[in-house]
């Protein structure tokens, strides 16, 4: 059942760019999580889940049979508590149009994922999928050259940014209220560029927990699950897999590097339909990625998409 279709029977249709609804989504995300965390700390202390030297660092005394009941005990109230946390966050996202119409059909993306992708993305903001791509740490950045590299003592010498000034820590701030003084110095490009990373002296220019929540949680999630999805992430592999074969013996590749590749470009592909059907159903305008719209579309294959009836169809 739509969302529509549910507001027309009495039924609530949210706005997930309502802040509210958002900050609600953001607290029984996290207390979702928090709770997956600590029953995971707690599987990890049970008897029958240590083995070798890590049984004898964690229990050097053989536990009694009451002190092993208390501790499962304890572990299946956790584990309820885990469950009903997960319920808590599905039973809060319905009536949100994107939830119901298309992430929820979506194989390999379950509740808590959903929650927080829509808790940490503030789609009004993002007018194209380069600023989700962006935001999430799955962009790419120019490597450019300050103009004047003494102010940086000998260190970060290739900065690695899209701004017009150096973004360089060149000192500490005066008060606890003060943004850490940057260099400030113009930049050179010569056309290098390279995928987000941290780099020492710059401030992070994407949410580190959100990239990692992408491609370590839900790209493994949606290749276990045999997504639609995959049909990207298996033309890339091909890909990189044929590009390596004719690289030189030094500069080849490792199999997990390529993973790696193909996995990040599958995720990207997510994002961008997300982008498309998340805009859509909110009612903002959605653009085209950049190589369709300023690019010959004759000689750039246009993306390709999951919508909602390619879903359905699936």
């Amino acid at each position: 059942m739509t969302a529509r279709k549910k507001a027309e029977e009495g039924g609530r249709i949210i706005k997930t760019t309502d802040p509210v609804w958002r900050a609600g989504l953001q607290q029984r995300v996290q207390f979702a999580l928090d709770m997956q965390r600590v029953r995971q700390q707690i599987a990890g202390r049970l008897p029958e889940n240590l083995k070798g030297e890590k049984k004898k660092r964690v229990t050097p005394v053989e536990l009694s049979a009451e002190d092993m009941a208390y501790m499962r005990g304890r572990f299946k109230e956790v584990l309820g508590m885990e469950k009903s946390a997960f319920k808590d966050v599905e039973h809060y996202m319905k009536g949100a149009s994107i939830w119901e119409e298309w992430i929820r059909r979506v194989k390999g993306v379950g509740p808590v994922s959903a929650g927080y992708l829509l808790a940490m993305f503030r789609i009004e903001n993002c007018n194209t999928i380069s600023q989700m791509w962006s935001f999430s740490g799955l962009g790419m950045v120019k490597v450019k050259t300050c103009m004047n590299p003494s102010k940086h003592k000998g260190k970060n010498l290739r900065v690695y940014t899209n701004r017009d000034i150096c973004p360089v820590i060149v000192g500490k701030r005066k008060t606890a209220t003060d943004d850490d003084p940057i260099c400030g110095e113009g930049l050179s490009w010569h056309g290098e560029m390279t995928i987000q990373f941290r780099t020492a002296g710059q401030k992070n220019t994407y949410n580190a927990r959100l990239r990692t929540k992408l491609l370590g949680v839900l790209g493994p999630c949606l290749i276990k699950s045999q997504s639609p999805f995959t049909e990207f992430y298996y033309n890339m592999k091909n890909r990189e897999e044929q590009k390596n074969e004719a690289r030189a013996e030094k500069e080849k590749l490792t199999k997990a590097h390529m993973h790696q590749r193909a996995m990040r470009y599958m995720v990207k592909m997510f994002l961008a339909a997300l982008y498309n059907e998340w805009r859509a159903l909110e009612g903002l305008p959605v653009r085209p990625p950049y190589k369709e719209e300023y690019l010959d579309g004759r000689e750039h294959e246009p993306m390709k998409f999951l919508s909602r009836r390619d879903l359905s169809a699936k």
